[in-house]
């Protein structure tokens, strides 16, 4: 064995592998930090800490090419200087002269792979801290410099923002399973809720409000408890005062969605036995708990609702101030998912809620509506009512009048959400579970969306370990193609040379995930998109087998 060649080849390839994998890392992860930096979820100060974890992620991409890069290099210096000829002179065949090269190939294989299971993606959840705690950074540093801070839900704006420890007596008296992160007190709390057109569709004030932040398995969320609140209600016209306020969860955006490529290898083995951990599943699973929820709900109303029964109207409650609406009317229609109150000669629709004095209201007809919100923990009921009068007390002149009035956040008091929300996937997959809702197209259709989502969740994983393993062979394949091709072209300029393996070095990836999202999706079978995702390497495998070939013959 040429020990001393081997050691020379592999000091030069090594040398310019770093070098160049170092400044590509650089510049990807860079413009990877890009999007982040100008969508203002990482400041300038984080930009550093986003591009070391970001870099490691690029491996994948990078290493091909670097390895391809720094072959072309040493072996075209060797070819040029007549140092292979001269080997061949003294009886080293060229696969003895390759050896180095493919050995070398092999070991990064093994460490991409390795990488790729089982470091590369714990970098991407660092990446991803890094964007979400720089995000209640920047949302500090905008409050205090009276700007609003606006998310896809709501927009906020506060006289003071404040971080501050999370003190053990904190920690006790939170109601949840999950540690909180940070906390972030707010004086002067003003909060304005988005429809879906970007509107405002609601606001409250508040003086005080705690903000915190959770992190539980690659998710981010914030929840919001406000304290001595102040709103307009439009009923009364007037403001009203509550003590306290606990918003829903509000999820943070961040640049890494939880999907199989961002996981590693025995989190992937855990999301195939348990699919609820894949945020689409478990968004599609509580989507389905409340479609059924909604359903349960609205058979319960229309039953206390039905004017020719024994009750007296449908009960609910304000989510926020606690008061208790007795909602009733002397006709009821169901037109599809809605209920429909009407009026009937001298008897209109009323709503009766408060006390000293109680607050009437007295419309032509309502709508009755389940509203479906992921951040509500249960189904929430609208009452939609048309040509409303509001009376206080006893008197007979109306306090207000109103074409449209809106009640929001009305509940059922004793509504069980929990036996809808702690089912597992499979559970709602069975039969039994779904024979109550049966007739309900909502809930069958969101079940046959979370059977197709769990098959294709299947595939995604299969697809996303072979894309690895395929990325990983590519590497000795570039490398000693890049030796090859300097060999046999040693009188070509270098970059001309390097053109050919950096063109075959697309090629492959093109391939492998091409076929990984079509192996990942349910538009291709499994078995079609592995054989495009492992046909790249099958074609540089027979380029370098040809290359060589011709090569060894002359």
């Amino acid at each position: 064995m040429p020990w001393t060649l081997y050691r020379y080849i592999l000091f030069e390839v090594l040398k310019l592998l770093f070098l160049s994998a170092g400044v590509l890392v650089l510049v990807i992860s860079f413009a990877a930090a890009i999007k982040p930096l100008s969508d203002g979820q990482v400041e300038a100060a984080s930009l550093i800490k986003f591009i070391v974890y970001s870099g490691p992620t690029m491996l994948g991409f990078i290493l091909p090419f670097a390895g391809a890069f720094a072959t072309t290099l040493v072996f075209l210096r060797l070819a040029s200087d007549n140092e292979i000829i001269a080997c061949s002179a003294g009886g080293v065949s060229y696969f003895t002269i390759l050896l180095p090269i493919f050995v070398l190939g092999l070991v990064m294989a093994l460490g991409l792979f390795g990488l790729s299971n089982f470091v590369i993606p714990d970098f991407y959840r660092r990446a991803s801290r890094a964007v979400e705690s720089d995000l209640m950074t920047m949302m500090i540093h905008q409050l205090n410099q009276n700007r609003a801070f606006v998310t896809d839900e709501a927009v906020l704006f506060a006289d003071r923002a404040d971080e501050e420890s999370i003190t053990p007596e904190l920690r006790r008296a939170i109601d949840s399973p999950f540690v909180p992160s940070k906390l972030i007190r707010l004086k002067g709390v003003a909060i304005g809720f988005l429809d879906d057109h970007g509107q405002v569709r609601n606001d409250l004030t508040a003086d005080l409000a705690n903000l915190l932040l959770y992190h539980h398995e690659n998710r981010s969320w914030v929840t919001v408890h406000l304290e001595q609140v102040v709103e307009y209600d439009a009923v009364r016209g007037r403001l009203v005062s509550i003590d306290e306020v606990d918003l829903p969860p509000m999820q943070l955006p961040t640049p890494f969605r939880e999907k199989p490529k961002f996981l590693s290898l025995p989190q992937l083995r855990r999301l195939y036995v348990h699919p609820d951990r894949f945020d689409r599943i478990d968004e599609l699973k509580n989507q389905l708990a409340r479609s059924a929820a909604a359903e349960r709900l609205r058979r319960l109303l229309q039953f206390d609702l039905d004017p020719t029964g024994s009750s007296r109207g449908v009960l609910l409650q304000d989510s926020y101030r606690g008061e208790v609406y007795q909602v009733q009317g002397p006709e009821l229609v169901r037109r599809q998912d809605d209920l429909v109150l009407e009026s009937v000669a001298d008897s209109p629709v009323t709503v009766i809620y408060g006390i000293d004095p109680p607050t009437r209201i007295e419309a032509r007809s309502a709508r009755v509506s389940i509203e479906q919100s992921v951040g509500d923990v249960a189904p929430r009921v609208l009452v939609v009512l048309n040509r409303a009068r509001v009376f206080e007390g006893d008197s007979v002149e109306p306090l207000t009048e109103h074409e449209q009035l809106l009640l929001r956040r009305l509940v059922w008091p004793s509504f069980a959400f929990d036996m809808f929300a702690d089912r597992s996937v499979f559970e709602w997959l069975s039969t039994e579970s779904m024979a109550p809702f049966i007739k309900s197209k909502a809930v069958l259709r969101v079940r046959e969306m979370l059977e197709r989502e769990l098959i294709e969740l299947g595939h995604k994983i299969k697809a996303r370990l072979h894309e690895r393993a395929a990325s990983a062979i590519a590497c000795p394949l570039l490398l000693v193609l890049g030796a090859l091709l300097s060999m046999r072209f040693k009188d070509q300029m270098p970059l001309a040379i390097y053109f050919w393996s950096f063109l075959l070095a697309i090629v492959t990836l093109i391939f492998i995930y091409t076929g990984a999202n079509m192996a990942g999706g349910l538009d291709y079978t499994l078995s079609v998109g592995l054989g495009v995702l492992w046909s790249g390497n099958v074609v540089l495998a027979i380029v370098v087998g040809t290359v060589y070939c011709k090569l060894a013959r002359n």
